[in-house]
């Protein structure tokens, strides 16, 4: 999958997703320091252990949301503290628990929406794009649609994070 953001990512049909080449200078830097691969089961698209994490999305079959994770200090060997909301990867990730970014899938026109329609992405034969705006994912192969609107949103999230 290839971005007009100069992001480059491959997916295998195992569910792995590894990034290829990110597309802003904050993510290279940290790209070139460590492999970024995230693994997909169908319901949930979270980082591989050892892996940077950006995120972790989830798709209901309706819904797809993007939630922000923080590493903790000691999180690992202690397992988290009650009440915690752990991200199932046991990474000793907290996961928000209202999510980042929430987008509804409206079969019937092919589109992730969310409340503000400007940023609606539509699906065409080959490839993810915004409706309103600039950007686009293109696919090469088989690739979930609710894998690449991920990525979408963890661009979101990534830039949210640089201001």
């Amino acid at each position: 999958m290839k971005s007009s953001y100069d992001e480059e990512w491959s997916y295998s049909p195992n569910g792995e997703l590894v990034c290829q080449t990110f597309g802003d200078q904050q993510n290279k830097q940290l790209q070139s320091k460590q492999k970024v691969v995230y693994l997909w089961d169908g319901e949930t698209l979270r980082p591989k252990e050892g892996s940077p994490s950006f995120g972790v999305g989830r798709w209901n079959g309706v819904w797809l949301a993007w939630y922000q994770t923080a590493r903790r200090e000691g999180d690992k060997e202690k397992g988290g503290s009650e009440g915690d909301v752990m991200d199932a990867t046991g990474l000793g990730q907290q996961q928000q628990e209202e999510p980042l970014f929430r987008y509804f899938w409206v079969p019937g026109e092919r589109e992730f929406q969310t409340h503000n329609l400007q940023l609606t992405w539509k699906w065409t034969r080959h490839f993810l794009a915004s409706k309103f705006g600039t950007g686009e994912w293109i696919l090469e192969g088989e690739v979930p649609n609710p894998v690449v609107m991920c990525l979408q949103l963890m661009r979101y999230a990534s830039l949210a994070d640089q201001h």
